[in-house]
């Protein structure tokens, strides 16, 4: 009995009564009280996404043992017998507690930003500042037993953010720039050719669509995409318009004598797109021949596009 009592000072920080049977009951009811907070844990931990599975499940198996040894001698023996697990136990229990009664909104904080960040991992990784915070908090996050890292979380969690934020920021404003650019163009086509409403919806609605997108999205890939996407939507409104154009109008013009007449009008040329450097016949321009044979394909494929009356568009 003065062994169990000694040993439940170790364990739970307070001295017991010095009967057998008070003692008895005293240290039974503690282990109860962790068998009750390590049941509660254990749906979160078995989850996956929490730590200390291993240790509730050893923990709940020991409390279980020596709760249900009914004699109060034989549950003393038994409690003296498993001293090194229980002390063990204590030292789990306490980090247990602590963290699912204390920590966890930091832990969830430290998930969902995870979670928010990892879109952008790789330019995130490349970043001398947010990398190696960005890092540890994979390593924190991966920890068997993370309790006395979470101190770290919102300063780890802060400066990533920052960095995120600059790099969004600057593709989604670079992203919107192109889209604007490519909205401006096409409304003067649709303008110059008097576009009935059904065609300036079908040649805008698509970039209006993904500039709303650009300015919701956090992903740095996305941005991207939906910058290119924008490209092929102006390309395929850039195609409505011109084959509306094909379709000549009819105008009333004076011919000087107070006499009116019709007349048909092209309003749009036909586009050709010219990207300079699919004209260049190897990766590199190395001497002056290779100069002069490249501005021989770039001028040829000009002047065939203005024989040909086209608009000529440079990529």
């Amino acid at each position: 009995v003065k062994k169990a009592r000694q040993l439940g000072q170790e364990v739970f920080s307070q001295m017991g009564p010095e009967g057998e049977d008070a003692l008895f009951t005293f240290l039974k009811g503690k282990l109860q009280g962790w068998q009750t907070a390590l049941q509660g844990y254990k749906p979160l931990a078995e989850t996956g996404d929490y730590p200390g599975l291993e240790e509730i499940k050893d923990g709940l198996a020991l409390t279980r043992k020596l709760i249900d040894c009914a004699d109060s001698f034989k549950f003393i023996e038994h409690f003296n017998a498993n001293k090194d697990a229980l002390k063990d136990l204590s030292d789990d229990f306490h980090d247990l507690e602590h963290f699912y009664e204390h920590q966890k909104p930091t832990w969830d904080a430290l998930r969902k930003a995870c979670g928010r960040f990892q879109p952008n991992r790789n330019e995130l990784e490349q970043d001398a500042t947010a990398g190696p915070a960005w890092k540890r908090m994979g390593e924190i996050l991966k920890a068997p037993a993370p309790f006395g890292m979470l101190h770290e979380v919102d300063g780890l969690i802060g400066t990533v953010q920052g960095v995120n934020s600059a790099l969004v920021t600057e593709r989604r404003t670079e992203a919107l720039a192109g889209i604007d650019q490519y909205l401006t163009i096409v409304v003067q086509e649709l303008d110059a050719i008097s576009a009935e409403p059904a065609l300036r919806s079908a040649c805008t609605g698509k970039l209006q669509t993904l500039r709303s997108q650009v300015a919701a999205e956090d992903s740095l890939a996305h941005i991207t995409q939906a910058k290119q996407d924008a490209q092929t939507a102006y390309d395929a409104a850039v195609s409505k318009i011109e084959e509306a154009a094909k379709s000549p109008k009819l105008i009333l013009v004076g011919d000087g004598q107070g006499n009116a007449q019709t007349a048909t009008v092209t309003t749009v040329k036909p586009r050709r797109v010219i990207k300079p450097a699919n004209l260049v016949p190897r990766h590199y321009l190395e001497t002056t021949e290779d100069v002069m044979e490249f501005m021989a394909a770039l001028q040829k494929s000009l002047d065939d596009a203005l024989a040909k009356n086209e608009r000529i568009e440079i990529r």
